[in-house]
Formats: structure tokens, C-alpha cells, sequence
């Protein structure tokens, strides 16, 4: 949903391709493409009409589907979140969790620094799970690789619950040079430590 979002037009309609689709997403077949448009077409979140005159589509996210021009339902930038390859870099486990955390975390935190999205609480790793559709070796490997990729920083597990993760967007920053002195600051081997427990619990699994 994130790529079809970011082509969306001022008219609220994207004529993207499927091949395009596969290009940004990271997805190889078309078999996979058509099958995740089917899901999102079943779910009401986007709807479609063939052009008159072409063989192409026209996509249109629904109102569940919060957009506005160059980003989509949870704010992804369109130049460094899509058109640079970043979101077709994420496994489908990653994507998931990504949207599903960004989601859930407060916005208009005053603890959040101005070039994050936002600031997560202390919720049930169950209920993560459940919202992103996977399992909880799939959550751990997915919470690691989005950690790795400097997506999520500054993150606290207690137990089975996670606690105070910030959520960074990607192009949707105020200063890069305090970016990444946050980055720098927050991103320690204390940090990992936090979470390479519970990963390793699981680990025959992942």
C-alpha cells in the first residue's frame, strides 16, 4: 500500500503499473503483487477501475486510507522512503511491523526529537503480532532488522513488553546534522542488548 500511496495524484488516483509495483516494493514475482493488491481490494483499503482507452488501472486509496500527495497512510516519504529503494530493502516481516509501529506511536510526544515520527509505549509484544499478521519469532527477527537498519532506535523490552521505542521516517526530517547526533547517541550496544535475549529465546525458530 505504501508505494501505491506515494503515487497518488492531486486527484487522489495513482495509473501505476504492476511492474513498478514489484520495482519499489521488492517483490520479485507478479503472482506476489497481484495477490497483495487482491488483499487490499478484499480489506477496502484501495479500490480500481480499468481506463477506457488503456490496459492499466486506476487505483484509489480508500478514506481508511489516510494520504496526502507524495507520502500514504503512515507517513512514508515518497523520494527517500520509496524512490530510494529503502522500503524494497525491508523483508515482508519488517514492512509489516514498520507500518503497525508507526501507527501506534504518539505522535505529538514532547519527548519525541523534531526529525522522528514518534515515540512507542509499553504494550503486549501479543498485540504487535496480532496487528502486524506474524508471530512472535517473526516479531523479534523483524524488531532486529528494522533496529539495524536505524528505522526504530532507543527501544526497551521488559519482559514480553516493549517500551519506549522511537520510530524514525526517513526524508521527514528537521535537521540531519541533530539526526545524527540522536542516532549516534542512542544507537549502543546497551541498546541491542536490550532485546538479543528475548531473540535468542527464539532463535531455533527464526
Amino acid at each position: 500500500m505504501p508505494v501505491i500511496g506515494v503515487f497518488i495524484n492531486k486527484e487522489g488516483e495513482t495509473y501505476i503499473r504492476v511492474n513498478t509495483i514489484m520495482e519499489y516494493t521488492g517483490y520479485k514475482k507478479k503472482t506476489e503483487i497481484i495477490a497483495g493488491i487482491k488483499s487490499l481490494l478484499d480489506l477496502g483499503i484501495i479500490t480500481r477501475h480499468k481506463q477506457k482507452k488503456y490496459k492499466n488501472y486506476i487505483y484509489k486509496l480508500s478514506d481508511v486510507a489516510k494520504w496526502k500527495r507524495g507520502r500514504s497512510y503512515f507517513p512514508i516519504d515518497k523520494n527517500e522512503m520509496i524512490l530510494n529503494y529503502r522500503w524494497a530493502e525491508l523483508s515482508s516481516i519488517e514492512k509489516s511491523l514498520y507500518v503497525v509501529l508507526g501507527t501506534k506511536s504518539i505522535i505529538n510526544s514532547p519527548d519525541k526529537p523534531d526529525d522522528y515520527y514518534g515515540i512507542g509505549t509499553a504494550r503486549p509484544v501479543e498485540k504487535y503480532c496480532k496487528w502486524a499478521g506474524i508471530n512472535k519469532p517473526s516479531f523479534y527477527k523483524a524488531f532486529r532488522g528494522l533496529v539495524n537498519k536505524e528505522l526504530i532506535i532507543d527501544s526497551e523490552f521488559i519482559e514480553d513488553d516493549i517500551l519506549d521505542y522511537t520510530i524514525r521516517t526517513p526524508g521527514i526530517f528537521v535537521d540531519n546534522n541533530k539526526k545524527k547526533h540522536f542516532i549516534k547517541k542512542h544507537k549502543t550496544e546497551e541498546t541491542k542488548s536490550k532485546y538479543d535475549h528475548l531473540i535468542r529465546e527464539y532463535r531455533n525458530d527464526i
